[in-house]
């Protein structure tokens, strides 16, 4: 059986707009409380007040805001962005290796724009739309997926960052609750590069540089 603020901090963590509310200050605690009253007394196993809930609540909005003020002193360096990407993924057997490989070389020596990932089972290259007939050619037997229209919105931010717990998380959630896609991320040691729709590009590339800049 749960007590009642572990059951109101459930609650609101499995939830995404609850979680964003009660972090930024934007929820009325009474509402909420009579809102979640029934989901809290069903992890309880017992009858609740809205009062015990709305102390709870109170409780768990002093430390995510907490947390939240420390999430918004990030403060990027830049942010690129990359137009007319596609996104190939094969499974990840010796063949395509070998294949891969042979498109590696290709692009290294083009200078073109290119990207691979690799999962336990599979591997995805992002590459410009116009070199996919290349990747194509070289890979013996055709993508189990292709994605065209895509573009790399690529952020930079200081090292001193990368110990902060949550840093990726509340770039994601800022592109995550303008309803935003993200259809592929890469990072490096100072990078996190989103790879969207290309119709998401403004609004997303506007969200980060207003929040983050």
């Amino acid at each position: 059986m749960l007590s009642i603020p572990k059951a109101v901090q459930d609650t609101i963590e499995k939830d995404g707009f609850l979680h964003f509310g009660l972090s930024n200050g934007v929820l009325n605690l009474s509402k909420t409380a009579r809102f979640i009253r029934p989901l809290v007394a069903s992890r309880t196993k017992k009858e609740v007040s809205i009062s015990a809930i709305t102390m709870a609540l109170s409780r768990l909005r002093l430390g995510k805001r907490q947390v939240n003020t420390k999430l918004k002193t990030v403060k990027l360096q830049s942010i690129n962005a990359v137009k007319d990407l596609s996104e190939l993924t094969y499974d990840k057997t010796a063949a395509n290796m070998r294949a891969l490989e042979k498109v590696e070389r290709d692009m290294r020596g083009k200078g073109a724009f290119m990207v691979a990932t690799f999962g336990t089972t599979e591997l995805t290259i992002i590459v410009e739309e116009e070199s996919t007939v290349v990747v194509q050619k070289l890979f013996s037997v055709p993508a189990k997926k292709s994605i065209a229209g895509l573009v790399a919105l690529g952020v930079q931010f200081d090292e001193k960052y990368v110990p902060q717990i949550g840093m990726f998380y509340t770039l994601i959630q800022q592109l995550t609750f303008q309803n935003i896609n993200i259809v592929e991320l890469t990072s490096t040691y100072t990078e996190l590069v989103f790879y969207l729709h290309k119709k998401d590009l403004k609004l997303a590339f506007d969200t980060l540089y207003d929040q983050f800049m």
